[in-house]
């Protein structure tokens, strides 16, 4: 799906030609009103404030692109070309907090390659939400916000203003790739003070939090370039949200391991039991990381809401799409499972290590005693959790089902005809990218 940007060209589909419509508006205006491009458009619905309402940060993104080619690029072809940076930048950020969270370069790789090759579904990321249907400005707002939460715990560790300063980098840019960045930094900032805290890491916290604050206010100066327009035209956003499952439902979910829709099973099974054991961890990214999975699953239930009381859970059902929390999750879910293959690998090759040191038949015949207790250990664990997804497959409105012929599926969905919206937003998505007006 990534390769026609190699040629020049870009996705095809969805959300892109709204993307690439928005982009060509942001641009024009910016031609003429360089420093103020907000203003009132006709171009859209019965007019409406453009260049506002929807985070502005993707946008200068291609923008950034086309303008460094000095005019060679077309618009779509910068837009590809920006889309598929994104894409593998997406997988950088995660491989770096992962590594650094757990110390293992092999466990980035492996959390990267389920990340990027996640099918995922509708809200909760993958290439199918990210890729086909085209909603990769919250995936596009991960990149800073993975690599500034790796900077907080720096700057915990080493309170420095250089430090303070990457935060606020990575903050004001997250919130202009999408508002969802707020909730993320809201909740991970107390998690890594408090993994901090439980880690009993000598902390100079009065230093921290003073250069933790200004960073914060400089990439909220950052954001208010968008944020403070976008604020005043409030009334003109549309009210999107949707309310979470209850927590029965999440823990059943979990316990099934259908928690993560089209998930591979042994990320789904690995990550659950990964994200269990660095629980224990006593260093703070990876206790963080722990921590900000339980937190954010249960945090996005229909039944916290209802804690906080009607009035509560009435706004958040009216502004927030519960489900979309998820999308922060994966690459901690993943980075879990990748911790749990390495620890179990370096446990077997120090037993083995072990035997060989001592020789001994009797010490030999003690690692493999072990090593099939580890395998027979994590057999228990992870066996339940696959039997269902080897049995059936998630079907439309919750049903399940037996699988079905993959080569019979792909077949229908080739000869599927688009209809009437999806021609007329290709041939929008034309004109824009050939003639661009």
């Amino acid at each position: 799906m990534l390769l026609p940007i190699f040629h020049g060209d870009w996705p095809i589909g969805h959300d892109h030609p709204v993307h690439i419509f928005r982009i060509w508006q942001l641009r024009e205006t910016l031609l003429h009103h360089p420093f103020v491009p907000w203003g009132w458009s006709h171009q859209w619905f019965a007019g409406y404030p453009q260049n506002v309402v929807y985070p502005v940060g993707a946008d200068l993104f291609v923008l950034t692109i086309q303008a460094l080619s000095f005019g060679a690029l077309s618009l779509g072809h910068a837009y590809g070309i920006a889309f598929g940076l994104f894409y593998f930048s997406y997988g950088y950020a995660a491989f770096f907090f992962i590594h650094r969270a757990v110390h293992s370069r092999i466990a980035g790789l492996i959390a990267v390659t389920w990340l990027l090759t996640d099918p995922g579904s509708n809200d909760i990321g993958g290439w199918f939400w990210i890729v086909d249907v085209g909603v990769w400005t919250s995936a596009l707002g991960m990149v800073p916000a993975l690599i500034g939460t790796v900077r907080i715990a720096d700057l915990l560790d080493h309170p420095k203003p250089r430090t303070a300063a990457a935060v606020g980098l990575c903050f004001g840019l997250a919130l202009l790739c999408h508002q969802i960045h707020l909730i993320y930094f809201g909740i991970a900032i107390p998690l890594l003070c408090l993994s901090r805290y439980l880690s009993s890491a000598r902390t100079d916290w009065r230093r921290a939090l003073l250069l933790l604050f200004a960073g914060l206010t400089s990439g909220g100066l950052i954001a208010s370039v968008w944020f403070v327009p976008y604020f005043a035209a409030l009334p003109y956003a549309s009210e999107v949200g949707g309310r979470g499952n209850d927590i029965t439902h999440i823990g059943n979910a979990l316990a099934s391991g259908n928690f993560f829709s089209r998930m591979h099973p042994l990320a789904a099974a690995f990550g659950f039991i990964g994200s269990l054991c660095l629980l224990r961890a006593r260093r703070t990214l990876p206790l963080f990381l722990s921590l900000f999975i339980f937190v954010v699953i249960v945090g996005s239930s229909s039944s916290v809401a209802a804690l906080l009381g009607t009035n509560v859970a009435n706004w958040l059902g009216k502004y927030i799409i519960a489900e979309r929390l998820l999308l922060l999750v994966k690459p901690f879910w993943y980075g879990a499972g990748a911790f749990l293959i390495v620890s179990a690998w370096r446990m077997v090759d120090r037993f083995r290590d072990q035997s060989r040191a001592q020789g001994s038949p009797e010490d030999i015949r003690q690692y493999r005693i072990r090593a099939a207790i580890i395998l027979g250990l994590a057999g228990l664990f992870v066996g339940p959790l696959l039997a269902p997804a080897l049995v059936d497959d998630e079907q439309p409105h919750g049903q399940q089902g037996p699988r079905g012929d993959r080569r019979t599926e792909r077949r229908l969905a080739h000869a599927r005809r688009p209809d009437e919206t999806e021609n007329r937003s290709f041939e929008i998505a034309l004109q824009f990218q050939d003639g661009e007006k």
